[in-house]
């Protein structure tokens, strides 16, 4: 366990610092960097609703496919019920570490690479540029949930789309968010995404 914390603060801590590089570079943004208070607070409220549908998403998304996974999933999902526990590490370490790492880290950097790699003489990077690390940064996003599910369950190739592709539509919004606004506005809907799958297994 310490080593995998002190990989994790690691790969934290790169990513924030070739975050600090990029983001300012292709015009993404944090708000207390920039130390605008004014747009944190219209960022983290605009970002619930967000947050919500992600979370809305998933859930939607694992009712249609959890009778098609098999009955080893379906154990794994009675052995490991959403707790509160659960939901606060994935509000930490998904809203904080998993943002710095996959938005403003390397969605940062794909952004600035493709940039360079194929439109150098435009002021700034084009839609498409960003749209398209925004994608690779959400399916990066859904490969590495594999880890944790395969800690839980064998993995099948019905498995693996459903952790890949239900990640990474979450990973699209997260990112959409940190293009468009900061990574604040990223940090809030990836936490409200946790607190809005956490309240609807209570629920059901």
């Amino acid at each position: 366990m310490a080593v995998q914390a002190l990989q994790l603060l690691a790969l934290t801590v790169a990513a924030v610092l070739v975050g600090a590089w990029a983001a300012p570079r292709v015009g993404f943004c944090s708000r207390p960097v920039d130390r605008d208070w004014a747009h944190l607070k219209h960022d983290v409220w605009t970002s619930l609703a967000p947050g919500l549908l992600a979370g809305a998403l998933i859930v939607g998304g694992d009712l249609v496919l959890s009778p098609l996974l098999g009955s080893e999933w379906a154990r794994a999902e009675a052995e490991h019920p959403r707790t509160l526990l659960i939901t606060a590490a994935g509000v930490l370490y998904g809203g904080l570490a998993e943002e710095l790492m996959l938005r403003w880290g390397v969605m940062s950097a794909l952004t600035y690479l493709i940039w360079i790699a194929f439109s150098r003489g435009t002021e700034r990077p084009p839609k498409w540029s960003v749209h398209s690390a925004i994608v690779l940064a959400a399916v990066l996003f859904g490969v590495l949930h594999l880890g944790a599910v395969a800690a839980a369950v064998s993995l099948t190739p019905l498995i693996i789309a459903r952790t890949v592709v239900l990640n990474a539509i979450a990973g699209v919004i997260f990112g959409l968010l940190f293009a468009r606004r900061s990574l604040e506005a990223a940090m809030v809907a990836h936490a409200m995404a946790h607190v809005t799958i956490t309240a609807v297994a209570l629920l059901v």
